[in-house]
């Protein structure tokens, strides 16, 4: 999710709870319309994210607070349950992305260099195992390595 479409969805909640004023609990009127589209939003995020294994890399609470906000029928009034929701969509976002994944090898990769660099006699490959940029490049060479 980009952070235009956050954005998005915090003025689409902001305007939910400008119309909060008339009480509108059967499920229908303009809040229910706001809130199924919200709730559109974030059950397309949730697919997107379980397909690509992204979901599964988010703690409990964050899941279950984000499937909590799918199931309950609520009209999204709360700016803690926006904000909640929104940090939620762009950690997910962070763990969806191409380069987070090839952070992940890369680190692996990084740690198992390192370790050999050290039983040679190398002291300072130490730090090559928290070294950010050094992992990004060893996960993007180890995803290009088959191209051709």
């Amino acid at each position: 999710m980009s952070v235009t479409n956050a954005r998005g969805l915090m003025r689409a909640v902001s305007r939910m709870s400008s119309f909060g004023q008339n009480n509108d609990r059967q499920g229908t009127g303009p809040n229910s319309e706001k809130s199924s589209s919200v709730r559109k939003i974030l059950s397309s995020q949730m697919a997107k994210a379980k397909r690509s294994g992204g979901w599964f890399r988010l703690s409990n609470l964050e899941r279950g607070l984000f499937s909590l906000a799918l199931r309950i029928e609520t009209r999204f009034e709360s700016m803690g349950l926006v904000r909640a929701l929104v940090s939620v969509l762009e950690k997910l976002k962070e763990v969806c992305s191409p380069v987070y994944a090839q952070f992940l090898k890369g680190t692996e990769l990084a740690c198992i260099f390192a370790d050999a660099a050290i039983a040679w006699g190398n002291k300072d490959a130490v730090s090559w195992k928290s070294d950010k940029g050094y992992a990004v490049f060893l996960g993007t060479f180890l995803s290009g390595w088959g191209r051709r």
